[in-house]
This record gives structure tokens, sequence and C-alpha cells, in this order.
């Protein structure tokens, strides 16, 4: 199993998540055609360039067996002159063994790269589609009368920006697919060939090391620097005050891919914020954090969730729900103010979890007077319960024995 098995899975996201918007965001309907038709299979180009390099790896034995096939005759037993027109006859073949294995790991190495080059681009969609998808739901809530109306047109402007940003990524993939062989792979490719030529045998073999430890990470950075430039570029005069992409993987070969967006409709200010995790075994869950403040009221609110399974979603029996939500108001300058808010995550590997609510006073952006109520389940059946009461005096907390 290798990264790439995540890539219909990250595209289906992507689709579903658009398909659904498309009814609320008219801007959205270009933006699923051009995931369609940005569709490949990064897998099976994988496997193809596996075949070029097995051809490699054949022709290779073949140069081989060849030289020993002459290196191996002492020149006692064959010292006539056919032997060196065989010699030639063998030297000649051998150029050309070297052309063909040129050929087919220039092959090899412009599937890989392209390969990629779709993988970062499912990344791009699938954060694209959870951000559309949490853009739909803003504008349903706005339509309906749930939050001020103007924030449908607000979301029908980014929306707009959304479909520039996806066809500049898209025509980018649509480069690549022409010159990543050329831009990506060229300048080392002939690199080590020189080197190979000038007695260095370990150049082909330090390049596709690199390559195959260091693609993958590469190009995802690749691919975030060009969607967060896109980005920028794109938001212009439009209500996106702040946007940002992100991928990365960690030592255990998983992707965490996602971003943000920060945007404003008159005196309200809105961010949204949502990854995704992959690994070896799928989809592996991913959070989504929504908050919002109206300057003037002084009123404020967030709402977040989390799930993670390292087995894979719907795979095994580990996973951990994480959700919160917090809401607050404050005067002016925050002089003074009151905030509340309930937490909590659950363990549904052993069934352990906890619950935690609060609500208290502040005085200049900070707590001033707070009680929280706390309960931890152990999967069980049992539980215990925790008090604390925050004052400028001290802290009252609930005894052990009371716990």
């Amino acid at each position: 199993m290798t990264s790439f098995d995540a890539y219909d899975s990250m595209m289906e996201i992507a689709t579903t998540c658009t398909s659904g918007a498309e009814y609320i965001l008219p801007p959205v309907i270009p933006i699923t055609i051009q995931f369609g038709l940005a569709k490949g299979s990064p897998a099976n180009l994988e496997t193809a360039s596996q075949k070029w390099d097995e051809a490699v790896a054949a022709i290779e034995r073949t140069a081989s067996e060849l030289r020993a096939s002459v290196e191996n005759i002492a020149a006692q037993d064959w010292d006539a002159d056919d032997r060196r027109l065989y010699e030639a006859k063998v030297g000649e073949f051998l150029a050309q063994l070297d052309v063909m294995h040129t050929f087919c790991t220039a092959v090899s190495m412009a599937l890989i790269v392209y390969a990629w080059a779709l993988f970062v681009y499912a990344i791009f969609a699938v954060s694209m589609g959870i951000a559309i998808a949490i853009l739909a739901v803003t504008a349903a809530a706005a339509a309906a009368g749930v939050i001020t109306a103007e924030a449908t047109v607000v979301c029908e402007e980014i929306a707009a920006t959304f479909l520039v940003i996806t066809l500049v990524a898209t025509g980018i993939l649509v480069t690549a697919a022409g010159l990543a062989a050329v831009v990506f792979q060229g300048g080392s490719l002939v690199t080590a060939m020189q080197e190979s030529r000038l007695g260095n045998d370990q150049a082909f073999n330090d390049f596709m090391t690199a390559e195959m430890n260091g693609s993958a990470t590469a190009l995802a950075n690749l691919g975030q620097n060009m969607v967060n430039a896109s980005l920028s570029a794109a938001k212009g005069e439009s209500p996106l005050s702040e946007v940002d992409f992100d991928a990365d993987r960690d030592a255990d070969n998983t992707w965490t891919v996602g971003g943000g967006a920060t945007f404003t409709s008159g005196d309200f200010e809105g961010t949204v914020n949502g990854h995704l995790q992959f690994g070896d075994e799928g989809f592996q869950g991913g959070d989504v954090t929504l908050s919002g403040k109206h300057e003037p009221s002084g009123a404020s609110a967030e709402l977040s969730a989390g799930y993670t399974d390292p087995d894979g979603v719907g795979q095994g029996e580990a996973g951990q729900l994480t959700y919160g939500a917090k809401a607050g108001v404050s005067t002016p300058g925050s002089v003074s103010g009151y905030t509340a808010g309930v937490s909590g995550e659950h363990d549904f590997g052993t069934g352990q979890g906890k619950i935690e609510g609060y609500g208290g006073t502040q005085q200049l952006g900070k707590d001033d007077d707070k009680t929280t109520y706390g309960y931890e389940y152990d999967g069980q059946g049992g539980g215990s319960t925790t008090y604390k009461h925050e004052t400028p005096d001290g802290t009252d907390e609930t005894p052990p024995w009371d716990k």
C-alpha cells in the first residue's frame, strides 16, 4: 500500500463536497467540472513507472552479462582476430543498451513525477472541497435568516474566488503533465548520466534514492507554496482577508492536509479551518474549526470537532473524537465580559472519555471568576466528577474523596 491509495478517496470527498454545494453556490459548478477533468490515476502511473524501472534493471543485467561473457574468456583460450571483432560488436550493443537505459529511466521519472503532481492536486482539491462545503452551510444559514443576509453575497463572492484558484491549479497540473520530466528531473538526470560516464557508478543510485525518499515531501511543499501564492494573488478585493493551505507528512507517512480562510462581512469576521489525515491505512480522520466575531456587540463564538483513527476510518476499533464549543461577549476594549464553553473527547478503542464545561466573567481580557465542571468515564461503567472555582482570592477544587 502506498500514499497514492488515498488519492481516489480524496478526489471523491472533494467532488462530493462541491456537488452538494452547487445548488447553494452556483460558482461551484465549474469547480466540480474542473475536478472531474483533472481526475487521474497516480497508482497506475506508479505501477507503470515501476515496470519501466524493471526494464532498466533488465538492461543493466544484460549489459553486465555481456561484459562478463567476454571478460571470463582468458586471452590464451581465445586470442584470434575474430575475438576483437566480437568485442567490437559487444561494445556497439552495449552502447545501444546505454541509450535504451537512459530512455527507460527518463520515462520512469516522468511517470512518477506526474503521479505526484496528481496527488498534490488531490490534496488541493480535498482542501478546497471542505472549504466550499463549509461555505455552503454558511450561505444556507444566511439565506434562511439565521445570520445576516449580507453573508449570502459574501459567500458567493468567496466561491467565485475559489473558482479562479481552482482554474489556476488545474492549469498548473495540465502544464505539469507535459513538462514534469524536463523541468523537475532534466537537470538531475543529465548530471547523473555525466557522473556515471565519468565512473561514478553510485550516481544513478543516489538519484533514485533521493527521488523515492524526497519527492513526496518536496512536491507537497511545492504544491503548498503554489496554492498559497494563487490564493494570495486571487483574493484581491474579495472579502477574504487571510488564506492559507498546508500539507505535511510525518515520519509514519501520514499526510495532514487542509487550510483555512478568514473573511469579513460588514462588522462580522469569520474564520474557517479544516484538515484531513491520510496514511497507509487510507483516510484517518480530520478536524474542522469555525469561529466568528461581531465587533460592535463584542459577541464571539467557536465550534470545533475532530476525529482521528490510526487504523483508518471504518477499520478496527481505534479512533478518537474531540469536540468543543464556546461563546462570549465583551465590552469595547475587552474591559469586561462573560465566557462559557464545553469540550470533550472520547476514545472508541477503550471507551474512555471526558466532558468539561465552564463559565465565568472576565476583566481586561483575563478570567476573573471562573467555574469549571468535569466528568471523566473509564469505559467500564464508572466515572468521576471534578469541580473548580477560580477567583482572584484563590481556587476551590473538588477534594479527592468527593471525586
